[in-house]
């Protein structure tokens, strides 16, 4: 049988054995693992999808841009608060994940 020796021992002796109950729990517990493992990885990359969120609206905060008229007069936006409400909830998210 082809990777037999690649197998855990206690596989091994229940493939030999034809313990199938033994064989059928294994491999709930090997799926069980494998999706717990797919979980974290899924929460680790949107913890970096966030971050780098996180890191590109600061710098666009950081910029201080703001709308100017013909005159070269500041007009009133939402946009800071809008940035804000923003970078807000992401890092509410982030707490969340962590």
């Amino acid at each position: 049988m082809e990777g037999f020796d690649d197998k855990p021992k206690n596989v091994r002796n229940a493939m030999k054995n034809g313990d199938k109950a033994a064989l059928s729990a294994m491999g709930a517990k090997g799926a069980d693992i494998r999706m717990a493992r797919k979980e974290v990885a899924s929460i680790e990359q949107e913890r970096r999808d966030i971050e780098a969120e996180i890191q590109h609206w600061e710098e666009i905060k950081s910029m201080n841009l703001h709308l100017v008229d013909a005159d070269g007069e500041d007009q009133p936006d939402d946009t800071g608060a809008m940035i804000e409400e923003r970078l807000a909830s992401l890092k509410e998210r982030l707490s969340e994940l962590s």
